[in-house]
């Protein structure tokens, strides 16, 4: 008999235990060693409503998080990772959750009281650029772009 999986993507709640699971996570998954006390970049942003959060859930476990903002005109991808070991591990829950974003576009918009035209976010490395360019990302000098 087999394990039926329950994945979902969703926005995040705000909550400090949240927002401690998501910095934890994102540091595992970019193989930061060191801990962190009080405050980051990014919990400072979603507390403040600059950012949002957002979760892929694997049996109701967090496992892949990203946080997005707006920048100009774009739908900015601030960060997205994915736990290490499913990191290439073909249950896409990176590619899962970023299109989860990008269908929040509206609701997005509504948020941050702006029309997005773009979505743009930096590749960390080869294959997160493999992946972006196959979800029709364009790369440019600084950002990879994707007309919404």
């Amino acid at each position: 008999m087999k394990n039926k999986l329950n994945m979902c993507a969703k926005q995040v709640d705000l909550s400090i235990e949240n927002i401690y699971l998501l910095e934890t996570l994102r540091f595992k998954a970019y193989s930061m060693n060191e801990s962190f006390e009080g405050n980051t970049f990014y919990s400072i942003g979603i507390t403040n409503g600059t950012m949002i959060p957002f979760g892929f859930y694997i049996n109701d476990t967090l496992v892949a998080g990203c946080y997005v903002s707006s920048c100009h005109n774009s739908l900015y991808i601030e960060q997205l990772f994915v736990h290490p070991q499913l990191q290439n591990s073909g249950l896409r829950a990176g590619r899962l959750l970023l299109n989860y974003v990008l269908s929040q576009k509206e609701e997005l918009e509504k948020y941050f009281q702006k029309k997005f035209t773009f979505s743009a976010l930096e590749a960390s490395n080869e294959k997160a650029k493999a992946l972006y360019l196959k979800m029709g990302y364009v790369p440019g000098e600084l950002l990879m772009r994707k007309s919404l």
